[in-house]
């Protein structure tokens, strides 16, 4: 057996463990990719439980936002205060998740859910809120693609 006749077994079998390579490489990246839409899902959601949470150990928070968003007059002073931010804060949640839906990281379903609920905030809430939400999409930086998602008119 000469040189030539060691090679071609020799390139047949790079060419498969080339191939094999590639196959393993690639579910390698599946799986990291199905690993990231999960946390991304999951910290997405989780968000909101910490919100949650923070209202459970504060009350007077927890108070401020409940008039705010089902009272029938406008809060004034410190409680309305609170409640603006924490208002602001849930928005800037639902923006979070709407751009890791874009990205492909939250399922449709999660962020549809979530956008429901903020444009009712907006169009089915008191007057005061809505009055809120036009001043804070004059006058803070949210995309105006996020802003679209959330005119009720959309729906």
């Amino acid at each position: 057996m000469d040189l030539n006749q060691l090679a071609h077994p020799g390139k047949f079998i790079g060419g498969v463990a080339v191939i094999a390579s590639l196959i393993f490489v690639g579910f390698q990246i599946r799986s990291n990719t199905k690993t990231m839409r999960a946390t991304s899902t999951y910290q997405a959601v989780h968000s909101w439980v910490e919100m949650n949470d923070h209202f459970a150990l504060n009350p007077e928070l927890a108070e401020a936002v409940d008039v705010f968003f089902y009272g029938s007059e406008a809060l004034e002073g410190r409680k309305a205060l609170l409640a603006k931010y924490r208002l602001r804060a849930s928005m800037q949640r639902t923006e979070a998740q709407y751009y890791l839906f874009k990205a492909g990281l939250v399922g449709r379903e999660i962020w549809e859910n979530y956008r429901d609920v903020s444009r009712s905030i907006i169009a089915d809430g008191p007057p005061h809120i809505r009055d809120w939400w036009r001043t804070e999409v004059s006058h803070n930086p949210w995309t105006s693609d996020f802003v679209q998602q959330l005119d009720p008119r959309r729906a």
